[in-house]
């Protein structure tokens, strides 16, 4: 569990998956949510919650954010992880876009960072985010990350074609630039 001043992250558990289902139908398409082959889905409850009951190594990297009260708020994580290339994709969704712009995105992004650099060593991280992500996208630059291009018209789904922005965020420029180290606050029990 990682406490802040504004948010609780705990490791996801099965008795999440009605919220990680919402959080699939609710909104519009979210980068974080594609498939494996980057193709928009909605899995069923079983499926989320054999995600989340697969291992302890996978579920170890995923998590649940609170708010201090104990309401659900969000779903992040690293994924696909590569230790001997060192580096992994962050993913983060919150119920509400506003939320990005918050402390509480703030938060849960210092310390995701610290795991993947400070913890795991890696070297670099990477994150999609959506055209229709503006307020995603702003956040992930907030900390540092850049863009390395924009796959245009890329993915179809009922809203119409979409566009995907990857971008990395390497040990170097986080640990350099003091406005994306961890936060204050922001401790690991």
């Amino acid at each position: 569990m990682i406490i802040g001043t504004h948010t609780v992250l705990r490791f996801s558990e099965p008795e999440d998956a009605h919220f990680y289902r919402e959080l699939y139908l609710q909104g519009g398409a979210k980068a974080a949510l594609l498939d494996n082959r980057r193709e928009f889905g909605a899995p069923t409850l079983q499926e989320i919650r054999e995600l989340l009951k697969k291992s302890e190594s996978t579920r170890a990297f995923l998590f649940t954010v609170e708010d201090p009260e104990g309401r659900l708020r969000g779903w992040c994580g690293l994924r696909a992880l590569n230790i001997e290339a060192a580096f992994c994709e962050l993913f983060v969704v919150f119920d509400a876009p506003e939320e990005y712009a918050g402390p509480m995105a703030d938060e849960t992004l210092d310390a995701l960072l610290d795991r993947a650099f400070n913890r795991l060593g890696l070297q670099k991280v990477l994150a999609t985010c959506l055209d229709s992500e503006e307020t995603l996208h702003a956040c992930l630059l907030r900390h540092g990350f850049q863009s390395c291009g924009v796959q245009r018209d890329v993915l179809y789904g009922k809203e119409g074609w979409r566009s995907l922005d990857t971008l990395a965020l390497d040990r170097a420029t986080h640990t350099s630039n003091p406005a994306t180290g961890p936060g204050p606050g922001a401790t690991a029990p």
